[in-house]
C-alpha cells in the first residue's frame, strides 16, 4: 500500500474504541479515526482510551469497561494485518518495521480501581496507561471538575502510583485536579504524561496546564499531548490549526521542545478544528509547522519522538 503522508505520528489519546462500542468497526467508519486513515501515514501509534461514565453506577461501569476492552481486542484480531497491540515499548518499532499501526490500551478515569489487585488485573488485560481521574474524583485522586473536594492524591492513590511505577504503566495526569497533579509529581518515580492537555496561558480552561505545571512536567521527563478540542484551544467552538500551534509555540518558548506531543482526543470531542476534522487531516498540522520554519528535527520531536522516548522509559 502506498502512503500519502511521510510522517510518523504518535497520538496519546483518543476515545474511538468506546465511541465505536456496539456501533461500528475500527477498520473503516464515519468516526474521527479509523485504521484505513491511520494507514495513510508512514507510521502511526495510537493510545486507545477506555472511558466509562461513573454516573451509571460502579457495577455497570465495570461491566462496560470490560466490554470495551473486549471490543478493542476483537478489532485488533479482525485487523491483525494492519494493527498490533503493544504491551512494551520495544514492540513499537517492530510493529512499524512490519508496516503496522501500533496500539496501546489505556483506561481513562480509574473509577473501577479500588485496590492494587485491580491495577494488576488491568495490566494483565494489556492496559499500559491509566488516566487517574476523569473530571470527577475517585479513590485515587481528586478530579479537575470536582468543585466540592480537591484532596489531591489519597493514601491509596500513593500506593497506586507506586504500583503503576513498579509494573511499567504510564501515569496520565490529564483531568486530575491541580493539587493532585503536584501530589503525583511528589510520589512518582517515573516520568508521567498529560496525554491531552494544552497551555492555560494561551487558553484559560481548567483542563489546561499552567506554565508552572508544564515546567514541572518537563523536569519530571514527561510529555504533554496537544489537544485539538476547540474549547481547550481557544475557549470557543471554532478553532484552526494555527490556534493549536499557539499552544505548541508557547510550550516551546518555555524550553519544552522535548516535552510536547500530540493528544488529539479524537472521538472524545464533539467539535473539531475547521481544518483538522479527523485523523486524515493531522498531516496538515505537520505541514503547517514546516511552513512556519519549524525544522524537521523539532517536528519529529512533536509528532512522535518525545512520546516514543517516554514510552521507552516507562512501558517496559
Amino acid at each position: 500500500m502506498s502512503r500519502k503522508y511521510d510522517y510518523k505520528i504518535i497520538d496519546s489519546h483518543c476515545d474511538t474504541i468506546g465511541e465505536l462500542y456496539q456501533k461500528a468497526p475500527l477498520g473503516k467508519n464515519e468516526a474521527q479515526l479509523d485504521i484505513r486513515r491511520m494507514k495513510e501515514y508512514k507510521n502511526y501509534l495510537q493510545i486507545f482510551a477506555v472511558w466509562t461514565d461513573a454516573s451509571e453506577g460502579k457495577i455497570l461501569q465495570k461491566c462496560k469497561q470490560d466490554a470495551i476492552i473486549e471490543k478493542f481486542y476483537d478489532e485488533i484480531h479482525k485487523n491483525a494485518d494492519d494493527i498490533v497491540h503493544i504491551r512494551c515499548a520495544d514492540e513499537i518499532e517492530k510493529a512499524w518495521k512490519n508496516g503496522k499501526i501500533a496500539a496501546i490500551l489505556s483506561v481513562e478515569g480509574a473509577d473501577c480501581v479500588k485496590t492494587c489487585d485491580d491495577i494488576d488485573e488491568l495490566y494483565k488485560k494489556g492496559v499500559r496507561c491509566i488516566t487517574l481521574t476523569w473530571n470527577g474524583s475517585n479513590d485515587i485522586a481528586s478530579g479537575i471538575g470536582d468543585d466540592k473536594a480537591d484532596f489531591g492524591v489519597s493514601e491509596f492513590g500513593i500506593e497506586a502510583i507506586e504500583k503503576m511505577n513498579s509494573l511499567g504503566m504510564l501515569i496520565d495526569v490529564s483531568h486530575i485536579s491541580e493539587r493532585a497533579f503536584w501530589d503525583v509529581l511528589e510520589y512518582t518515580k517515573s516520568p508521567i504524561a498529560a496525554s491531552h492537555s494544552n497551555s492555560k496561558a494561551i487558553c484559560s480552561h481548567q483542563r489546561n496546564l499552567t506554565d508552572k505545571q508544564f515546567l514541572a512536567l518537563c523536569k519530571n521527563g514527561g510529555v504533554a499531548g496537544i489537544n485539538y478540542y476547540p474549547m481547550f484551544v481557544n475557549n470557543t467552538n471554532k478553532a484552526t490549526i494555527d490556534d493549536i500551534i499557539k499552544h505548541i509555540e508557547h510550550f516551546c518558548s518555555l524550553g519544552g521542545e522535548n516535552h510536547i506531543g500530540l493528544g488529539g482526543d479524537f472521538d472524545g470531542i464533539d467539535t473539531v478544528p475547521v481544518d483538522l476534522r479527523g485523523v486524515e487531516n493531522v498531516y496538515k498540522l505537520c505541514d503547517r509547522l514546516s511552513a512556519l520554519n519549524y525544522n524537521e528535527s523539532l517536528i519529529n520531536k512533536i509528532t512522535y519522538e518525545n512520546f516514543l522516548r517516554l514510552f521507552k522509559k516507562v512501558i517496559i
